[in-house]
C-alpha cells in the first residue's frame, strides 16, 4: 500500500511540473504576442527596439517544449499504475508529441529566424522615426500568424488531452485551431500596421 502511495504521489508530482510548464508556455507567449502589439504604439526606432526586448526570451520555448515532451511520456510511463492507463499510441497523446515537434521546429526556422533579422535590421537603422521599412518588418504577417497558430494549437492540445477524443477529431482540432490562430494574426498584424 505503501509503495502504491507513493507511485501515485510521484505521478501526481510529474502532473504538477507537466501543468507548470504548460503555463509557464503560456506565459511566455503571452509576454511575447504582448511585446508584438505594443509596436503599434511606437513612434522611434529607440521606442521600438525597447519593446521588442522580450523577443529575446523566445529561445526558452525550447527547453519549455522538452520539458512538456519529458513530463509527458513519464506521466504515460507511470500512468499504469493509475486507475486510467495512457498510451503513446493513445490520439491525444500522439498528436500533442507530433504538435510538440512542430512547435520545437518552427520556433527557430520562423519565429527565431525573424526576430535575429529583425534585431540586427533595427540595430543598423539608428535612430528617429519608425520607417515604413521597420513598421513592415515587425508586423510581418507570417510570423504573426505562425505565433497565434502556435498558440492556437497548444489550447487544441490541451482541449484534446481532457477530452480524450477520437484521432480523427483530435487532429480536426489541432487543425482548426491552428486555422484560426493564423487568422487571427494576420489580422492582428494588418492592424498592427496602422499606428495607434
Amino acid at each position: 500500500a505503501a509503495a502504491t502511495l507513493a507511485i501515485m504521489s510521484g505521478f501526481h508530482v510529474i502532473l504538477a511540473l507537466h501543468l507548470i510548464a504548460v503555463a509557464a508556455a503560456f506565459f511566455l507567449s503571452g509576454i511575447l504576442h504582448t511585446s508584438e502589439w505594443l509596436t503599434r504604439g511606437c513612434t522611434t526606432l529607440a521606442e521600438l527596439r525597447q519593446v521588442l526586448r522580450p523577443m529575446k526570451l523566445g529561445p526558452l520555448f525550447a527547453p519549455i517544449i522538452l520539458l512538456l515532451f519529458g513530463f509527458g511520456m513519464a506521466l504515460v510511463g507511470m500512468s499504469k499504475d493509475e486507475d486510467e492507463v495512457f498510451h503513446v499510441s493513445d490520439p491525444f497523446a500522439w498528436t500533442a508529441i507530433v504538435v510538440l515537434a512542430v512547435l520545437f521546429l518552427n520556433g527557430p526556422l520562423v519565429m527565431g529566424r525573424h526576430a535575429a533579422k529583425t534585431g540586427k535590421a533595427l540595430a543598423e537603422m539608428g535612430d528617429g522615426p519608425v520607417t515604413p521599412e521597420a513598421r513592415a518588418m515587425v508586423t510581418d504577417a507570417v510570423v504573426w500568424m505562425t505565433g497565434y497558430a502556435n498558440t492556437a494549437t497548444v489550447i487544441a492540445v490541451i482541449y484534446n488531452m481532457a477530452n480524450k477524443p477520437s484521432a480523427a477529431v483530435c487532429i480536426a482540432d489541432i487543425l482548426g485551431a491552428a486555422i484560426l490562430g493564423a487568422l487571427l494574426g494576420r489580422a492582428m498584424a494588418s492592424k498592427a500596421r496602422t499606428p495607434a
